[in-house]
């Protein structure tokens, strides 16, 4: 592969990072980077977002509704609430969002299911969306 095609990829990850999970996730991240993680950030975003998440076949939609599964499966709700977010903000509904952590919870174990769903519970509290609902 070409520097010029490397650093493409690069550029396209950055712009799909920033599109899907938002500058108030990436800000923090982004801004502590220095020499010892800078290649580790750019590693990511080139393969990740900028071959991974712009190249595929599968959806935005699609794509974020498989991390809120695996990220389920993982039990790490620190990676989960960006996602539910970016989901929220793509159309993912409420419920849509629920469902996807209980049906996944059913597959993977009730005890990762509590942590997404306490997760996503919070994350709606903090966008005033699931009070109530």
């Amino acid at each position: 592969m070409s520097q010029n095609s490397m650093k493409d990829d690069l550029e396209i990850g950055r712009v799909t990072r920033q599109e899907i999970l938002g500058q108030e996730y990436l800000g923090p991240l982004t801004r502590g980077s220095n020499t010892f993680d800078t290649p580790w950030q750019e590693f990511v975003t080139e393969i990740l977002w900028g071959r991974v998440w712009a190249g595929s076949n599968l959806s935005d939609e699609l794509k974020l509704k498989l991390n809120l599964a695996i990220f389920t499966v993982l039990g790490k709700p620190e990676d989960l609430e960006p996602y539910v977010r970016a989901a929220a903000r793509r159309g993912v509904s409420f419920d849509e969002i629920r469902e996807i952590i209980t049906h996944t919870a059913m597959y993977a174990g009730l005890p990762k299911g509590f942590t997404a769903i306490y997760a996503a519970r919070s994350v709606f509290d903090e966008m005033n969306e699931g009070g109530g609902q």
